[in-house]
């Protein structure tokens, strides 16, 4: 008998929406004190954007690719508002940044079942309140960490 990893199956679109172009920057730091290469990511659909975006990230990083995408499906609460996911040190460190609403508390939002996912967020990610939990486990299980800046207002 053959054991496999079962992968989360990618979101679905939330369809018959109706949205605005969303789009994501991709910047991948080659070194130290070498530019980043930059690569601008949108869609109408906001579910696949965040395929193009796990894509190209799991792509360009060693973090395992679940956590990567529940990380990722965030970016949904904040309406992709000027988001930028940095991949940094050789593919081992990403993160995600945007001027979403924030993360008030950081300790709560690892708890599974808390979300602030109002209905058109639960249109496009296929959980809520799971995601960041998970990935913070998968991330545990990989010897790295999962880390939340308290970032309301800024």
């Amino acid at each position: 008998m053959s054991s496999h990893l079962a992968l989360p199956t990618p979101i679905t679109s939330a369809r018959g929406a109706s949205h605005g172009l969303v789009a994501a920057r991709v910047a991948v730091y080659p070194g130290p004190g070498e530019p980043p290469q930059v690569e601008e990511l949108s869609d109408t659909d906001p579910a696949a954007l965040i395929e193009q975006l796990c894509d190209v990230v799991c792509e360009r990083s060693r973090l395992p690719g679940p956590a990567v995408r529940e990380v990722l499906e965030n970016l949904v609460h904040a309406g992709f508002s000027d988001a930028v996911v940095s991949v940094l040190d050789g593919g081992h460190t990403v993160r995600v940044s945007d001027h979403g609403p924030g993360i008030g508390d950081p300790q709560r939002a690892l708890t599974p079942g808390v979300t602030s996912a109002g209905p058109e967020a639960r249109a496009v990610v296929r959980g809520v309140g799971g995601g960041l939990p998970l990935a913070q486990e998968m991330m545990a299980a990989h010897g790295g960490r999962l880390e939340i800046a308290e970032n309301l207002g800024g």
